[in-house]
């Protein structure tokens, strides 16, 4: 299964900054390598993102890229199988809003 989410934070800048795009699958999710991007569901905040610093036989442990915020999960440690989805691509908001544009104006031309 594939998934698109929007980012909102500023935690994992400049990888993924606000108004960027993240594909991510289920499909790999059992394939958890040091400093791979992963998101997992927090209750109080949604979706997180972030990136497995530390892998160990049943959790691992996360860290944000942007080390100028403070993030409640930087450096928890997760249960491996809390993990949802592990990141594919990301695509910068710059690039999707030129997506869009082109997608507006070859509707237009048909």
């Amino acid at each position: 299964m594939f998934k698109i989410f929007k980012v909102s934070g500023t935690s994992m800048q400049p990888i993924a900054c606000p108004g960027d795009y993240i594909i991510a699958t289920t499909i790999l999710k059992r394939l958890f390598l040091k400093n791979r991007l992963v998101i997992f569901f927090d209750e109080i905040h949604s979706y997180i993102i972030k990136r497995v610093s530390n892998s160990k036989k049943s959790f691992f442990t996360l860290k944000s890229d942007n080390t100028s915020t403070t993030s409640i999960f930087h450096d928890k440690q997760l249960d491996k199988e809390q993990i949802l989805f592990v990141v594919l691509l990301i695509i910068k908001r710059k690039n999707f809003e030129i997506l869009l544009n082109f997608k507006k104006k070859l509707i237009k031309n048909i």
